[in-house]
């Protein structure tokens, strides 16, 4: 479903990664309960919330939370992914920049992971340890 759309919007957790993977650009919405919300803002100090903007601290892709996440506003940003394909581009290549600080995706992450396994594996079983 990723490959075939030319944008998305989704709420902020880990399908933002997942959509930066598949290099499709995203706009973020996100509203909870407002005393939810307080709570949050004593106990997060990040200034995004998709991983993406927080790796390279700057928005990259567009965040509507709480009093943003209106319709207005995020119609206009995904109105703009939709109409130009340079907005999109841009996002893609921007959002590269913090795929590659997370090792890429070359291997892919799950292979890098397998990777890891076997490795520690063979470390111990090298080693005699169980």
């Amino acid at each position: 479903a990723f490959a075939a759309g030319i944008a998305a919007m989704a709420a902020s957790g880990t399908v933002s990664l997942e959509l930066a993977i598949a290099r499709l650009p995203t706009v973020i919405a996100y509203r909870i309960h407002p005393i939810s919300a307080a709570v949050a803002r004593r106990l997060v100090k990040v200034r995004y919330a998709t991983l993406a903007n927080i790796i390279l601290n700057r928005e990259v892709v567009p965040e509507f939370i709480q009093d943003r996440c209106r319709a207005d506003l995020i119609a206009e940003s995904v109105g703009a992914l939709l109409a130009d394909p340079a907005v999109r581009e841009n996002q893609v290549r921007e959002v590269s920049l913090a795929l590659a600080q997370l090792g890429g995706d070359d291997p892919l992450p799950s292979q890098r992971a397998a990777r890891a396994v076997l490795d520690e594996i063979g470390r111990t079983v090298e080693g005699g340890s169980k």
